[in-house]
């Protein structure tokens, strides 16, 4: 513990001089000892509640550690008076929006050399001013400004009738032997009360896990590649599975709770765990109101009471073929800041989006169940461009009803009735098994913050001119301000999907809008069709105006659509993270 609690120090002093890239790297190289120690408590002090107490603390301190150092720098901006730390995050901001850019465009008419030149050159100012912010936002600390994160504040936090279940995805050490073993998933088990009782389950090994998670969501990939639904059997079969391996060992600690706070890691971020199935056919969210967190120290973020003093802000049916002179002038128009502009790859340019009508009546009745409390700001059509997010005071909710994107070794293929990527094909496009063009340009780019965004109006004209209007990725949304923001809805395809990395969570657009500022994000984790999503959303508002919390309000609206269209395919892919209430 000594030896942990050593390291815990080394890694704060250390990552006041890391870029993000750098931490990544350092944890990496250090995981080890934290994986050492679970171990150690997992096989020999099982039964001791001091001793699970102490890893689950050490636990909290390690995962999402790179997250939560670069969640420090919009703290600082808003919290310091520093003008050094201001003209750095947007000097940043900037690297980021012109690194993107040139990701996204390939060498143009640069040589090779001259392009990996410039990459490499955007790619070390973006590491030191990283570092240099990191440096600067010492003083912004989760620990100087709520204190030490144990397992004691967090169960005084939890509400009755909760039960926190944190996974962690580890190599196992043998003792013995010397050696490291397969890597396995482990969770932990806090049942909140005066005196907090933890348990440290060994629950099984990551390829059995993955290889069912891999399972049910290639069966939801079925409506975007064969255009059919996809068959309960088979999804049925794969959530008792999952429920056998997942859920079964900690069954006797949840039973006659009510409400789950989950903290995944690895590919356990990619499924919903309310699609998975008891032994009788009952689905979790039948029986247990279900919260997702990044890490154990968000619940202590629960106690910010800072505030947005924006109004609410609303994209919907953006009008994605509409002309690059027309977006200028609508920019002139809305009275808000030209983006840096940039140019995609020729497989970029193969990206086309269809217009997504059902999202007007979406927006239309979200904005009359809002503005009974809000100024609603609602922009549709040919004002529904980017822009306006990166323009507007930081909104009290900001709701996205459009196309989401993750651009990975294999595209899905997506119809007008699916928020998703609807590839099409020209001659020397690459395919995979048949079936999924293959962006051969972007599963070069390094930074998975690139390959995850959200489109507006103009993107489709703007793609098939080479240029990025109307395209956001996650690294973009990076330099958004949106502390205080209450509520952020991407009403939109597989906005929950991204780059895992085991102890820091989903590198995409999750990461992004959380870093960004915002309390609550409401995502997906497939594609979904756009009728059943705009019932669900508008359900949603409406609840949460009748006064029921916003994890609640989700919840009833996808049991609504359970009853009315009982596919997980319909109502499982919204989950919420952040804080419930």
């Amino acid at each position: 513990t000594r030896a942990i609690d050593i390291e815990d120090k080394k890694r704060e002093d250390v990552f006041l001089l890391l870029s993000e890239k750098q931490k990544l790297n350092y944890i990496e190289q250090t995981k080890g000892n934290i994986q050492g120690f679970i171990t150690h408590s997992t096989y020999y002090q099982k039964d001791d509640l001091s001793a699970v107490t102490d890893t689950l603390n050490t636990w909290f301190r390690w995962k999402s550690a790179v997250m939560e150092a670069q969640g420090r720098f919009i703290d600082a901006l808003h919290q310091s008076d520093n003008p050094e730390i201001k003209k750095k995050f947007d000097d940043l901001t900037g690297i980021r929006r012109e690194f993107a850019k040139l990701q996204l465009s390939g060498s143009g008419k640069m040589t090779p050399e001259e392009y990996q030149k410039r990459i490499k050159g955007l790619e070390e100012k973006k590491e030191s001013l990283e570092a240099e912010l990191s440096s600067l936002s010492r003083d912004f600390a989760l620990e100087k400004m709520v204190g030490r994160v144990d397992v004691k504040r967090i169960s005084e936090i939890l509400p009755e009738e909760s039960v926190y279940i944190d996974f962690a995805n580890i190599s196992l050490y043998d003792f013995k032997g010397k050696r490291w073993g397969k890597s396995r998933y482990l969770v932990f088990v806090l049942i909140p009360a005066k005196e907090p009782v933890v348990k440290l389950i060994d629950i099984a090994d990551t390829e059995d896990i993955d290889s069912h998670i891999k399972a049910y969501l290639e069966e939801m990939r079925r409506p975007t590649i064969y255009g059919e639904l996809p068959k309960m059997g088979i999804l049925k079969k794969e959530a008792k599975l999952l429920y056998e391996v997942v859920i079964k060992p900690v069954e006797k600690y949840i039973k006659g709770k009510k409400t789950l706070f989950i903290s995944p890691d690895g590919n356990l971020n990619l499924i919903p765990f309310e699609v998975l199935m008891t032994p009788d056919g009952r689905y979790l969210i039948e029986d247990y109101l279900i919260n997702y967190i990044s890490a154990g120290r968000d619940i202590i973020r629960w106690t910010d009471t800072t505030t947005a003093k924006g109004d609410v802000i609303i994209i919907a049916d953006p009008d994605y073929d509409m002309g690059l002179k027309e977006r200028d002038k609508m920019t002139e128009r809305l009275k808000v800041a030209k983006i840096i502009r940039g140019g995609v790859s020729r497989d970029a340019s193969n990206l086309s989006f269809d217009r997504l009508p059902e999202t007007k009546q979406e927006a239309d009745d979200i904005e009359k169940v809002l503005k009974k409390r809000f100024k609603v700001k609602n922009y549709q059509d040919r004002s529904a461009i980017e822009e306006v997010i990166f323009s507007s005071e930081t909104p009290t909710i900001l709701h996205l009803a459009t196309h989401g994107y993750f651009l990975k070794d294999e595209e899905m293929k997506g119809g007008s009735d699916i928020r998703g990527v609807t590839i099409k094909l020209k001659e020397g496009f690459a395919m995979d098994e048949g079936i999924n063009p293959v962006l051969s340009e972007a599963e070069g780019i390094e930074n998975p913050m690139l390959r995850s965004g959200i489109v507006f109006s103009g993107v489709n004209t703007s793609l098939k001119t080479g240029r990025d209007e109307g395209m956001v990725s996650a690294e973009k949304i990076l330099g958004l301000n949106l502390k205080g923001t209450d509520l952020v809805v991407l009403s939109a395809c597989e906005t929950g999907v991204g780059d895992v990395k085991n102890g820091e969570g989903v590198f995409g657009l999750k990461r992004a809008f959380i870093l960004s500022g915002a309390k609550t994000l409401v995502m997906s984790l497939w594609s979904v069709p756009s009728a059943e999503t705009t019932e669900i959303m508008t359900e949603f508002y409406t609840l949460m105006a009748e006064g029921n919390t916003k994890s609640g309000a989700l919840r009833q609206a996808r049991l609504n659509m359970m009853e009315k269209s009982p596919n997980p395919f319909y109502w499982g892919a919204f989950v919420m993270v952040g804080k419930p209430e």
